[in-house]
C-alpha cells in the first residue's frame, strides 16, 4: 500500500486545463493511493464546462466523506484558528478536515490557506 494522497480541487482543474500538467502529476504519483473528498467532489461539478472530462479523472480516485468526525475536527480547528485572529475558507477547512481524519497528505497549489492547520501534512503541487 503506498502513500495516501487526497487531491485539492486546484490540482485537478490544472489537470484538466494542461495535459503536460497532468502527465507529471500521474508521474509523481504512480505508487500512491489517490483521494479527493466530497467537498472537492461538490466544487468540481459546480463547474458549467469539463463534466466529462472530470467523471473521466475522477472514476479512478476513492472519495473521502465530510462525516461526524471530520465536522467535529473542522469546528474545532475553526475555533482555533479564529482565537489566533485567521481565517479560512469553510471548504478549504472540510478538506483539511477530511484529510487530517484519514491520514492523507494534501496535494494542493493553495498552500496559503491550509498551513495554518496544524498537523496537516502538504505537497505544494
Amino acid at each position: 500500500m503506498g502513500e495516501k494522497i487526497c487531491l485539492d480541487t486546484n490540482v485537478i482543474i490544472n489537470s484538466l486545463k494542461d495535459d503536460f500538467y497532468y502527465k507529471e502529476l500521474r508521474q509523481k504519483l504512480v505508487d500512491k493511493e489517490l483521494y479527493i473528498t466530497t467537498i472537492t467532489l461538490f466544487e468540481l461539478y459546480q463547474r458549467k464546462t469539463n463534466i466529462e472530462e472530470i467523471n473521466i479523472f475522477i472514476s479512478n480516485l476513492k472519495i473521502l466523506d465530510f462525516n461526524t468526525t471530520s465536522a467535529i475536527l473542522a469546528s474545532n480547528l475553526f475555533k482555533l484558528l479564529k482565537s489566533k485572529g485567521i481565517t479560512i475558507e469553510y471548504r478549504d477547512l472540510f478538506i483539511a478536515s477530511i484529510t487530517l481524519v484519514n491520514d492523507c497528505e494534501l496535494l494542493t497549489n493553495n498552500t496559503k490557506d491550509f498551513k495554518n492547520i496544524p498537523k496537516l501534512r502538504i505537497i505544494n503541487a
